[in-house]
């Protein structure tokens, strides 16, 4: 059985698993790896819905945004299992 990669845009490749298997990510939730906050993109977010949870205020979605550039060219679509960088 294959396994999701992380490829360099924040997503990851499933080319090697079902279509279901790959929808399975553990999505919603927040992570930590080398000393840094993660969230996982679950199938409805927005930057907005992640910066009410994560901070409390969506208005802070620019926050995630501008920590995230390189992993999003546009705020308004993010894709379920996409990594985000969440700053303190």
């Amino acid at each position: 059985q294959g396994r999701a990669r992380l490829i360099s845009d924040g997503t990851y490749s499933s080319s090697s698993l079902t279509q279901s298997s790959a929808t399975r990510c553990r999505t919603g939730r927040t992570i930590y790896r080398h000393g840094k906050r993660w969230y996982i993109v679950g199938a409805s977010d927005t930057l907005w819905s992640i910066a009410r949870r994560t901070y409390g205020s969506g208005l802070l979605w620019t926050r995630i945004y501008n920590a995230n550039r390189g992993r999003l060219a546009d705020p308004d679509i993010v894709k379920p299992c996409q990594r985000l960088r969440l700053p303190r």
